[in-house]
């Protein structure tokens, strides 16, 4: 409406959320919202704007994750089967119901991309270039997401301090990525440096954090909720990187580090204790779940380095066995969206 009324306003919201002039667009992702309500004005209603848009988001999380895997060498029918899974649960799937952050999670595997520099090149395991760039972009797409995605990082930053033998090198690129990061998303920054300093603004809603985390639903795979064919597959990946430690470095790690947030992002985190230590995570976290950005294109990751390695072995039965375990995967994540299209339908 601003771009259609020529009423420009960068901060006030004051066409959606009932005209109360409230701050959304400034905060979240001001960029992405003028390009949604150009788009918006293209199509020319509401019910062509949402297929259109989640059919970007799918396109976007899919490639990306394909091409992830591929970075690390995972098979190719893998690879695909993965990227379409992907789609199915989680953050990504969220955009059905219009979850802003299933953004976010659509660029996280490009961002993941960076955690196989860090494990595997030991000259350079930090390009500061692309680093900024992904890191930027999804500042001005989801700012929330940028944080998470970054402490993702950081279990995999220390691997490569340790590991490389250009550790100045490294501390440099990292300032390099970070001075770049904060001059390309300055409009962001600023507006919350203005905002914080200058006025006593309203937090977002609180939540409690008990109820919004990672835990198994029978019929139900959005946002933290997993089915039972997706707890199979983190079983089996856990399973063969204890037995194969050695095998692979990028598999033992990115398993490891996303098992971690997945735990932490459950029931097995005293939520519940910790809110009442700090209260303002009800507003500012709220979910529990949201942690995992990063961590599920680390785990299907993973899951796609461990089938690859068993399919080398040339052993039909196996082979068989694997693409099996996905396209199940794949059946029950699908009926399961499905079934919730039914219902809010």
């Amino acid at each position: 409406m601003q771009i259609k009324t020529g009423n420009f306003s960068y901060f006030q919201t004051n066409f959606a959320f009932g005209h109360s002039g409230r701050i959304f667009n400034a905060v979240y992702g001001p960029f992405l919202a003028y390009a949604g309500g150009l788009l918006l004005l293209l199509v020319r209603n509401w019910f062509n704007f949402q297929i259109l848009v989640i059919f970007i988001v799918f396109l976007i999380a899919g490639i990306g994750m394909y091409r992830l895997a591929l970075k690390a060498k995972v098979n190719e029918v893998i690879a695909i089967l993965l990227a379409v899974l992907y789609l199915q649960f989680g953050i990504v799937a969220g955009i059905l119901r219009f979850n802003f952050m299933a953004w976010g999670a659509a660029l996280a595997p490009y961002a993941m991309m960076q955690v196989l520099y860090m494990i595997e090149d030991k000259k350079r395991p930090i390009h500061w270039l692309s680093l900024a760039l992904i890191m930027a972009l999804i500042a001005q797409v989801h700012l929330l997401s940028t944080i998470f995605i970054a402490c993702t990082f950081v279990p995999f930053a220390i691997y490569a301090l340790v590991k490389t033998a250009e550790k100045k090198q490294m501390i440099i690129d990292f300032f390099k990525a970070v001075g770049t990061t904060l001059v390309l998303t300055a409009n962001i920054w600023g507006v919350l440096l203005v905002l914080f300093w200058n006025n006593k603004i309203s937090m977002p809603n609180r939540y409690n954090l008990y109820y919004h985390v990672i835990k198994y639903k029978k019929f139900t795979n959005i946002h933290g909720l997993l089915l039972f064919s997706l707890i199979l597959l983190l079983v089996f990946q856990l399973i063969y990187v204890l037995t194969h430690l050695r095998e692979s470095v990028v598999n033992t790690l990115t398993t490891f580090v996303g098992l971690f947030i997945l735990l932490i992002s459950s029931h097995l985190m005293p939520w519940a204790k910790i809110q009442a230590v700090f209260p303002k995570l009800t507003s500012s976290l709220q979910f529990p779940y949201r942690l995992t950005v990063g961590a599920w294109p680390l785990l299907l990751l993973g899951i796609g380095i461990s089938m690859t390695n068993l399919m080398k072995k040339n052993i039909k039965l196996v082979n068989m066995l694997v693409i099996m375990g996905l396209v199940l995967a794949f059946a029950q994540n699908f009926a399961a969206i499905i079934r919730l299209i039914e219902l809010e339908h």
